[in-house]
């Protein structure tokens, strides 16, 4: 039991390690871990909760996503720092989900759902523009 928890503890530090070419993120939370000798080891099941964002700049279409961050805040300034435009602005952030925004003819919509395909389609029903819209960018938490 305690070394499938260790294991657990090892992937998800690997999964949070970036890939060539990512960014690097934090870790989502201190892994509760206390070891104290002669006693047993307790490792409590605290759900861990995941944010993301997406900013855009609707005059030259830049956009920017996040995901995985610990907070809210973390995953906001994320998504600004990735967009390509100084003035862009968050059009939507989410947690323990999805977000997705889609631009059309007559402006941009962004939504969140539990899943990618939940969040697009709100986002595309969203739209005043029906025919001419289409998702730019979307992103899910673990």
């Amino acid at each position: 039991m305690i070394a499938a928890r260790i294991a657990a503890a090892a992937l998800a530090l690997a999964a949070a390690l970036p890939a060539h070419g990512q960014v690097a993120r934090p870790l989502p939370a201190p892994l509760p871990i206390i070891v104290v000798p002669g006693t047993t080891v307790v490792i409590p099941d605290t759900p861990v909760t995941y944010h993301g964002a997406i900013a855009h700049h609707p005059e030259t279409g830049a956009f920017g996503y996040s995901y995985d961050w610990p907070t809210a805040r973390d995953a906001e300034i994320s998504a600004l720092d990735e967009c390509a435009d100084p003035r862009c602005v968050v059009a939507v952030s989410f947690s323990s989900g999805c977000g997705a925004l889609a631009v059309g003819a007559r402006g941009a919509q962004a939504a969140r759902g539990a899943t990618r395909a939940e969040a697009e389609t709100r986002a595309l029903g969203a739209c005043a523009d029906a025919a001419s819209c289409r998702i730019l960018a979307w992103a899910c938490t673990r």
